[in-house]
């Protein structure tokens, strides 16, 4: 509620309304859809404590509890201090205030406008003069805008065009196919080595319908990199151990999409590393459960990690410091498939072979770990055939260090791992600035065409029946304070999710000339200035709003996080969790920065 009131009171057109005290005079006290003209009171009153009359003072801060009150008594929800979509309040507050204020006491019955093949300009006015016949106040003057709807029949091509009232805009950062997807980051790790000598990883965005299972994540995947299926593995990492790898039914919902932690590998048999034996105990005594069907062939898992050593330093409170040396796991992890009879000495040779024609069995020390690349049992060296093939039952786990002959310190394996690693890194920063929006492409995708679905099939009236129609929005006109809604939040039946995606905007000179559709409009300019900003940190269900504004008093832009506040730079105004946008037209007399301060 703070971060929604502290942006409204920074639209001057509005504030300087309710803060004169010119809304009393048009309260509308007999409006069944209003509020006894109540709510725009207690807004009024909050305004005029905030922007108080020269002569009158100043308050350095104000509890807007009388107003919360107020708001509580029509929408019991906003009574409480529960978590709530600013965009419920935007749109409540926005609604009620234009019912306490509106004009109309009596309000006529209107039909819908179609344009039956008239001119655009002619069926917009149309329609605007007949939605102003039933709704007309200060609210509508200031927020009011059109959008142009067109729907097309696939069937027998009939176009319908109808001109829609609005007062924000909600902006889509994906497209209409990506809302229904889930993104995952997935790096493909080449287990063999190019013709150039290095492991190149592929780092793919992979997209799966909502609430699917990994199945469904190795088959785009199989697709991207045309291998079959049965030959990927996908694993989650961390700190450069594979924690986790899925077979395909299990759920994804723990993966937080867009992170570098999915891993997949090309191997012989996919099925030896997910298929797992787990063992515990019951009242009855021990039991084991199958996870999955176990594999019919002989081939087992081998998950080899890096390791390296590492020098830190330990400084005590106040009276020495010294290093000391301790081991950590580095790059990604190389997966690979073995007979299960085996001898130490075939099992470093497999391995010198994935490594790379350049590496012998002599330049590295294999270890048997856990899964976490830790608490080391034995060098290979060590054991005999009988150990090493008790201990590929499933899979089995080791570790690799590098032996320093003077050629670099592990004979090209340190270096393969830095390819790889640059490789991904390189990925990641290309990624970055892919995922990065304009809010002109926000608009842009606000206006593309999308195909409707079957639950919100449109009736055409020439085939006499509900099709899934090619609609499209446009902006026809703009208003005075034109709020942009960033669509962060998504919700299904089965899923919930929030869009994370930074959103560039500019604070001056917004220039929407190519967006609107409406015939120039003398003394109207479509470029705009910024007021305000509300921004959205964390996640769907638990969050924390904050505003900025730019004052009409100095000219300058404050944060305005709950009860505190300071000044801050014009560059520090988008903090990349803008949720929305309040801008005022340019040429506006109350715009800022036609205002002296």
């Amino acid at each position: 509620m703070n971060s929604t009131l502290q942006c409204l009171s920074n639209c001057p057109p509005l504030a300087d309304f309710f803060s004169s005290g010119q809304f009393a005079a048009e309260i509308n006290r007999d409006n069944p859809l209003g509020h006894d003209g109540k709510l725009a009171e207690s807004f009024g009153s909050l305004m005029k404590l905030m922007w108080p009359a020269e002569g009158e003072g100043t308050i350095s801060c104000v509890a807007p509890r009388a107003f919360k009150y107020q708001m509580g008594t029509f929408r019991p929800e906003f009574s409480g201090y529960q978590q709530h979509d600013s965009s419920e309040l935007m749109n409540f507050l926005l609604d009620g205030l234009h019912e306490d204020l509106n004009r109309i006491h009596q309000k006529p019955y209107t039909e819908s406008v179609d344009s039956d093949g008239r001119p655009d300009p002619v069926v917009a006015k149309e329609s605007l003069d007949r939605y102003k016949l039933r709704n007309d106040s200060k609210i509508q003057d200031l927020f009011l805008g059109q959008f142009k709807s067109t729907l097309v029949c696939p069937d027998c091509g009939n176009v319908s065009i109808t001109f829609d009232p609005y007062t924000m805009i909600s902006l889509p950062l994906r497209t209409a196919q990506e809302e229904m997807q889930q993104q995952y980051r997935v790096t493909f790790v080449q287990v063999k080595r190019g013709s150039d000598g290095k492991r190149h990883h592929q780092v793919l965005k992979l997209g799966i319908p909502k609430g699917a299972n990994a199945g469904k994540l190795r088959e785009a995947l199989s697709e991207a990199v045309n291998v079959p299926e049965e030959r990927l593995v996908i694993g989650q990492m961390m700190r450069s151990y594979i924690y986790k790898f899925f077979d395909d039914s299990a759920s994804l919902d723990f993966v937080k999409a867009g992170t570098s932690t999915l891993l997949a590998y090309e191997v012989e048999h996919a099925d030896a590393f997910i298929y797992e034996e787990k063992s515990y105990n019951n009242y009855y005594g021990r039991s084991s459960a199958q996870v999955s069907k176990a594999p019919a062939h002989n081939e087992a898992a081998i998950i080899m990690y890096f390791r390296k050593e590492e020098q830190s330093q330990y400084t005590s409170t106040s009276y020495y410091s010294r290093s000391y040396t301790h081991t950590v796991l580095y790059g990604e992890p190389l997966l690979f498939n073995h007979p299960r009879n085996t001898s130490p000495a075939n099992l470093y040779e497999a391995i010198a072979d994935v490594l790379g024609p350049d590496v012998k069995s002599d330049m590295f020390k294999m270890y048997v770990c856990d899964t976490y690349g830790k608490a080391d049992r034995d060098c290979v060296d060590h054991l005999d055939t009988n150990d090493v093939n008790n201990g590929m039952k499933q899979k089995l786990y080791i570790v690799i260090e590098w032996i320093d002959k003077g050629g670099g310190g592990g004979g090209g394996g340190d270096a393969m791992d830095e390819d790889a690693t640059s490789d991904t890194d390189q990925a990641d920063d290309a990624e970055a600035e892919d995922e990065s929006l304009t809010l002109e492409r926000c608009l842009e995708l606000f206006s593309s065409p999308e195909k409707l679905t079957k639950e919100d099939a449109w009736y055409c009236d020439k085939c006499k029946n509900h099709v899934e129609a090619t609609k499209s929005m446009q902006l026809w006109t703009t208003p005075e304070i034109l709020v942009c809604h960033l669509k962060r939040f998504s919700y299904s039946r089965y899923y919930r999710d929030k869009v994370e995606t930074p959103v560039q905007f500019p604070l001056e000179n917004l220039d929407l000339s190519r967006f609107v559709l409406s015939p120039d409009i003398p003394g109207l300019s479509n470029m705009y200035d910024l007021v305000a900003v509300s921004n959205h940190m964390g996640s769907l269900g638990c969050g924390h709003y904050t505003a900025s504004g730019r004052s009409c008093v100095d000219g300058q832009w404050y944060k305005f996080n709950d009860s505190s506040t300071s000044r801050m730079s014009p560059e520090a105004v988008n903090t990349g969790d803008v949720y929305f946008l309040f801008y005022v037209r340019k040429d506006s007399p109350q715009n800022p920065r036609n205002r002296p301060t």
